[in-house]
């Protein structure tokens, strides 16, 4: 989809991709109490320097189109310099819509051999776009680290992001567990570069008072 929506060549090792295996039902807690959903999602961007692409979990707010889109319904949402944002949203699972897309391939398998050609309309790469590592999208995130029970581990966390040009939009410390005397912090940056916002949580897990970082999602919308 990269590939036609941007008419450039993007193979599938160039997209970044992440599982679902970290999350957690306190993630989806908290997403809730934020105003966020988690959804997972395929996302591909082109800036002035080339296209990011990525499939992973990430926070939308609930308000969005896109949070709304549940059960065996798929949904494709384009944002366009003259359209804007634009969503086409239908059911992707189950007897009826895959006969529907079958019928449709044979169609135009019989459409094409009735012409005598292969393709009815071209499809392919028009120009060589540079495909960018993750580490050069910015955006927001969400970050959920358990920590020592003690003062001072805030700051140290603050800090640690404020070394690598993150700074935090909003924090919150969840209940303390006395019988391991460790708390849960949910802290939410604003814009950053991922590249930056990895080597701060690289240096946060290295803390002393850190146990460690349980998730980190990206807030996308």
């Amino acid at each position: 989809m990269a590939t036609l929506g941007f008419r450039t060549r993007v193979r599938p090792g160039q997209i970044h991709t992440e599982g679902i295996t970290r999350l957690t039902a306190s993630d989806f807690q908290y997403a809730r109490e934020l105003g966020y959903v988690i959804k997972l999602l395929a996302i591909a961007e082109r800036s002035d320097a080339g296209i990011v692409a990525r499939v992973a979990p990430a926070f939308i707010p609930q308000l969005e189109p896109l949070a709304k889109v549940d059960g065996v319904y798929n949904a494709v949402q384009i944002v366009g310099d003259l359209t804007g944002t634009v969503l086409f949203q239908g059911r992707g699972a189950g007897a009826e819509p895959t006969s529907s897309a079958v019928v449709a391939d044979l169609l135009d398998l019989s459409h094409a051999i009735v012409l005598g050609a292969r393709e009815r309309k071209y499809w392919g790469p028009e120009g060589d776009v540079p495909v960018l590592g993750v580490e050069h999208l910015e955006t927001r995130y969400y970050v959920r680290v358990n920590v020592s029970d003690r003062p001072g581990v805030l700051a140290q966390i603050a800090r640690t992001l404020g070394d690598h040009d993150v700074s935090i939009a909003a924090v919150s410390q969840k209940e303390s567990d006395t019988g391991t005397q460790t708390a849960e912090l949910v802290i939410m940056t604003h814009r950053a570069r991922e590249g930056a916002m990895q080597a701060a949580l690289r240096d946060i897990e290295a803390l002393p008072v850190v146990v460690q970082v349980s998730s980190f999602l990206r807030v996308e919308g």
